[in-house]
């Protein structure tokens, strides 16, 4: 069976500078080749609809239409079915833990259900996978929003809906704060994660940020360093 993944996605520049996340451009980066690599491993063929594609030169660059991000991406399934793939899965480029393994799990979970959505803790889903049904729920979707996956559910519901475990995106600030305390990602994602939560916190009033030790005064008691993505 022929399956291949779109990865809707900025490049990771652009990517950080919507979110207005200062210094997370390697976190995105990072994820991005994940991606790539997870497609890799679970057998699956890449396409990118967005501007990371020039991050990506390996995979198959599709176009963007429409207006509506809903639009867009039933353009981007229907396009994928075009090319012949008979299970069509869509990530976004922003979820640190996606791997090899998720791909995997929703390649078999969609065997079992015409629907595969891995929800996220924000109310949206991380990943979107169909095999052989009809697009046309797809517009009752109030996408962009916190209602996704509520919306996702209820309206492929008749078609037979499959969960995967949920998985956090990095769309604001305190989602570093969400994933740092990930212990499922590497140690390279946590060193990422760690400086770009560091680049995201506002200096103090003094345009100093603080370093965690006051001048004069003893060491802090230094305990087993934590999970930072």
């Amino acid at each position: 069976m022929r399956r291949c993944l779109v990865l809707f996605s900025r490049d990771p520049e652009a990517e950080a500078r919507t979110k207005r996340l200062p210094g997370s451009e390697p976190v995105f980066a990072t994820t991005l080749a994940r991606v790539a690599r997870a497609a890799e491993e679970a057998g699956f063929e890449l396409l990118v609809a967005g501007r990371a594609a020039r991050a990506l030169p390996k995979a198959t660059a599709v176009r963007q239409r429409g207006i509506t991000f809903g639009e867009r991406l039933c353009n981007a399934l229907t396009d994928a079915r075009g090319l012949g793939y008979e299970q069509v899965f869509v990530v976004p480029g922003d979820v640190p833990g996606l791997n090899g393994r998720t791909l995997l799990s929703a390649a078999r979970a969609l065997e079992q259900a015409a629907v595969v959505a891995g929800p996220s803790p924000d109310g949206g889903i991380y990943l979107l996978g169909l095999r052989g049904v009809s697009l046309d729920w797809i517009a009752s979707v109030r996408w962009r929003t916190a209602s996704v996956f509520q919306d996702v559910c209820r309206a492929a519901c008749a078609l037979g809906v499959a969960v995967l475990p949920v998985l956090a995106d990095l769309d604001r600030a305190r989602d570093l704060d969400r994933l740092a305390c990930d212990h499922r990602l590497d140690p390279e994602l946590r060193r990422l994660i760690g400086r770009a939560r560091l680049a995201s916190r506002p200096p103090s009033r003094h345009g100093i940020r603080p370093v965690g030790r006051t001048l004069g005064g003893p060491a802090p008691v230094r305990g087993p360093p934590s999970p930072a993505l």
